[in-house]
């Protein structure tokens, strides 16, 4: 997602979050009317953001991965060149984040594409098996030996 949809969808989150607590017992008509449709306005929003391919997140990982190991950010470990799965991943990063997956305005975008919180407040199956697809995409990649040929180009 880019950072201009990421800005913006961040602005809606935070109007909801401030009108949520609004009671609207005593104000008029016409204000609480305003809110709910406000509030639809923001859930059209939410559902025709763009959602990203599985290959457009599979991409954006590899990006990701490969950006880590060659410049590895401040204060996190670095992760060796010869890092050969996902699993050996998670040892450096929580490697579930990469792809925007922990960035809490793209989930909730996720979320809601892939058919709202379960029950439990979980995530959607269908989400995860989407981010599993990726995960494993990323696995073989990784296992294949690509991501180390392209560490040494």
């Amino acid at each position: 997602m880019n950072d201009a949809i990421t800005a913006a969808l961040a602005a809606l989150k935070e109007l909801d979050r401030a009108m949520l607590p609004i009671d609207t017992s005593d104000l008029p008509a016409e204000v609480p009317e305003a809110i709910i449709a406000t509030r639809s306005a923001i859930a059209a929003i939410h559902a025709t953001m763009a959602i990203p391919t599985l290959e457009q997140t599979i991409e954006r990982i590899k990006r990701e991965i490969v950006a880590d190991i060659l410049n590895p950010p401040d204060g996190f470990k670095v992760i060796p060149h010869t890092v050969a799965s996902f699993e050996e991943l998670h040892n450096y990063r929580d490697a579930n984040c990469y792809g925007g997956f922990c960035d809490d305005d793209f989930a909730d975008v996720l979320i809601a594409h892939f058919g709202g919180r379960d029950e439990h407040e979980g995530m959607p199956d269908a989400m995860l098996d989407y981010m599993n697809a990726a995960h494993a995409a990323i696995d073989a990649w990784m296992r294949s030996g690509e991501l180390a040929t392209l560490l040494k180009a």
